[in-house]
């Protein structure tokens, strides 16, 4: 093997970073710490460090962990700080940033890929056991141990909240130091870099829960941590989902790209559904609620329509609901609005509001005994759950 070869292989490329091009981010090694104003105990922080490829212009802050949700809020205040953002993120290979690394393919966490793509951003995170390509970083995090860690030697902080309080007035004099006799990291920034970073979005990213879901066959998901269904287009029907949720919204995705997105309801048994998601002959369902149906059933008259908005109430699964009350509409063509008025009536006197109720009571005609008369025994007063079959107005 010639010398030369041997040689190449310790050589190092200089880089240059194009201004708005690159945020480089890590965490000190050494933590700070916050005391339990109640027990006098040490509760260590976390110092999450970024500094901008070109002007070095720095931001700091602590949290409690590393944990992905302190990763992901740390990662958009620093966004903030910026006013802007840049086209790549460059983070360690931290598990919060990174689900599994590689020299050549490294796998995203999910949820910091989302983020990165709602700031129109990528992630580019630095090869392993490459430690140049985050020299810079660690370079800013040694000049925090400098020139602000320094600040806070001795000070006591009783929550997260004062660090953080502190930290900023010394960030910003790190900012503004000269570096070697030149323009400081801030003058860097205003004048080179911040006019050339991508815009923010108009609103913050949310931190969003994941579930995944298999679509059913009324083309919806069922939500379990609200019990509410959302709808999706009507081909995915079948399909596993990727459920992205928080307070405001609910995204929906198949294969990672983007196939509803609805506001999210906390009303429980409840469909939130855009028309557009279902096929041709599924498109009416969508007007079903239990109001419908009681407008329905007050058409035939009052004793209908109390009943079926009954029904709704009793029922646990809306579908299910709106199944008993389309069956109980089509047996009033059958069996008349004479006898279906006087079916509901007689099934409210025993509480029951079900289907299967209103079949018995035509089946045994006991919706044709006179009210006021009514001189039954308790066995004939609540019929037994049979099948009718045969009878004649439903056969």
């Amino acid at each position: 093997m010639s010398k030369n070869y041997v040689g190449r292989q310790s050589l190092t490329m200089h880089f240059d970073h194009p201004a708005g091009e690159k945020v480089f981010i890590d965490y000190a090694g050494k933590k700070l710490h916050v005391t339990d104003p109640d027990t006098g105990e040490y509760v260590p922080a976390e110092v999450f460090v970024a500094t901008l490829g070109c002007s070095q212009y720095t931001y700091v802050e602590a949290t409690y962990s590393q944990k992905k949700p302190d990763f992901i809020q740390s990662c958009r205040r620093m966004l903030e700080f910026f006013g802007g953002v840049p086209r790549v993120i460059v983070p360690d290979n931290l598990r919060s940033a990174v689900t599994k690394g590689s020299k050549y393919s490294p796998v995203i966490n999910e949820t910091f890929e989302t983020f990165a793509e709602h700031y129109n951003t990528t992630i580019l995170p630095t090869r392993p056991r490459q430690p140049r390509e985050k020299s810079l970083v660690e370079g800013a995090v040694r000049q925090v141990y400098q020139r602000i860690y320094t600040e806070l030697h001795g000070k006591v902080f009783l929550s997260l909240e004062s660090l953080n309080q502190a930290l900023a007035p010394l960030v910003n004099k790190y900012n503004d130091y000269a570096l070697r006799g030149e323009e400081s990291r801030r003058e860097q920034f205003e004048t080179l870099e911040r006019s050339t970073l991508l815009a923010l979005p108009e609103l913050p990213y949310l931190l969003m829960s994941v579930k995944v879901c298999t679509v059913m066959k009324n083309t919806h998901i069922y939500l379990g941590e609200d019990k509410h269904y959302y709808s999706v287009p009507h081909q995915y029907m079948g399909k596993k989902v990727k459920v992205l949720y928080n307070d405001n919204r609910v995204e929906i995705y198949h294969h990672y790209h983007p196939i509803a997105k609805h506001s999210r309801d906390l009303r429980k048994h409840k469909y939130t559904t855009s028309q557009e998601h279902l096929a041709g002959n599924h498109q009416y369902v969508s007007g079903w609620s239990s109001e419908f149906f009681a407008g329905e059933g007050n058409k035939i008259s009052p004793e209908v329509g109390t009943f079926l908005a009954k029904l709704m109430e009793a029922i646990p699964h809306p579908e299910q609901g709106y199944r008993s009350c389309l069956g109980i509409l089509n047996l009033s063509r059958k069996a008349g609005p004479q006898r279906i008025s006087g079916a509901c009536k007689r099934a409210a006197e025993y509480g029951v509001y079900t289907y299967s109720m209103i079949m018995q009571i035509l089946s045994k005609n006991l919706d044709s005994i006179p009210f006021a008369d009514e001189q039954l025994d308790e066995s004939s007063q609540m019929p037994e759950h049979h099948n009718i079959r045969g009878n004649k107005y439903f056969s």
